[in-house]
This record gives structure tokens, sequence and C-alpha cells, in this order.
């Protein structure tokens, strides 16, 4: 038998004093664990909206991905980085025509005009979907499964010791089934 401890009245087997002070306890007993149960609650979404942030910006990159995979690759003299930005099917045609021992010829003569140590960077300015007539345009003519597709006002600069400039080109990316976003088109042309 168990006596309560405000009053010490006898108490049955897992009841409860009827006094005010047992009463009380009661109460905030309860209370409190319900604030313990949002509480916890609370820190369980916020620990999965975090995890789905870091998830999705570090495993899928978006649109801005393959743009970033190429100039990268550019400032690095390396084909096969460029190639990753490329859909599958232009990929390995791209790395046929271009080594990274072309890449290096390429900054070398850059380099004549600008300086040494060029750095080549990038600003993207403007994104507009495309729409669907496009994508279907682009499906029929890239034949592949696009789900998606943007084309990007990007303003890339070249900065060297003896100069800098800037211009701006249009690139086309697009969310293709199984691979992810890529770049579609000559990239070429953005090499030199």
């Amino acid at each position: 038998m168990k006596y309560c401890k405000y009053c010490g009245a006898e108490i049955p087997d897992g009841g409860i004093c009827t006094c005010a002070e047992a009463q009380n306890e009661a109460v905030s007993s309860k209370a409190s664990s319900g604030k313990s149960v949002i509480i916890y609650g609370v820190v369980i979404v916020s620990v999965i909206i975090i995890a789905i942030g870091l998830f999705s910006s570090f495993m899928g990159g978006g649109y801005k991905k393959p743009v970033d995979l190429f100039f990268k690759g550019f400032n690095k003299c390396d084909s096969s980085m460029i190639a990753k930005s490329l859909p599958e099917s232009s990929a390995d045609e791209f790395e046929k025509q271009m080594s990274d021992e072309g890449l290096e010829t390429i900054i070398n003569i850059l380099e004549a005009g600008y300086g040494e140590s060029l750095k080549i960077s990038y600003d993207i300015e403007d994104k507009k979907s495309l729409g669907k007539d496009k994508i279907k345009s682009l499906e029929t003519s890239t034949k592949l499964d696009i789900k998606k597709a943007y084309n990007l006002t990007i303003e890339i600069e070249f900065k060297g010791k003896k100069n800098d400039k800037e211009t701006t080109t249009n690139l086309t990316v697009a969310k293709i089934k199984g691979e992810g976003w890529k770049l579609l088109g000559d990239v070429t042309s953005l090499l030199g």
C-alpha cells in the first residue's frame, strides 16, 4: 500500500490521492509531458527538413549543376568533367573531339590575350522556362526524353593579369529522364 507524500492518506495501487497538492502535481506532470512530446516533434520535423534540404543541394544540384561542371572543367582543363555536364549521347563525342591537352591549348591562347592566371567565371543573368512545343522540338532533335528545360542567359567573365572581358551567351539546360540536368547544344563555342 502507498501513502500520499502530501497528506499521508492511503492511496490504492495505481491511484492518485484526492488532496489538492497531489492533484496539482498530477496535472502539471501531464502538461509537461505533453510539452515534451510537442518539443520532440518539432525537433524531429526540423531535422527532417534540414536533411531534405542538404540532400537536394548536394545530390541534385538542379539546373545550375551542369553549368558549374562545365566551367570548373574548363578552368581545370578537365574534359571528362565537362563531358559530365552533357547528355550521355554527346559526352563521348565531346571527349573524342576535346582532350585535356586541347583545353590547355585553348587556355594558353586565351592567356596570350588576357594574361597569365586566367580565371573564367560566370553568372546566370536570366532563366526562362521553355514551353512544351520547344521541349518537343528539342526532344526530336536530340532524341532525348526531356522533362523540363530552361534557356539561360549567362554572363562570362575572362579575367587575367593583362586584361579582362565580359561577354553574354545563351545556354540551354534540360532535365533528361535517367540523367538529370544537362547542357544541350554546341558547348564548344563557349571554349574559345
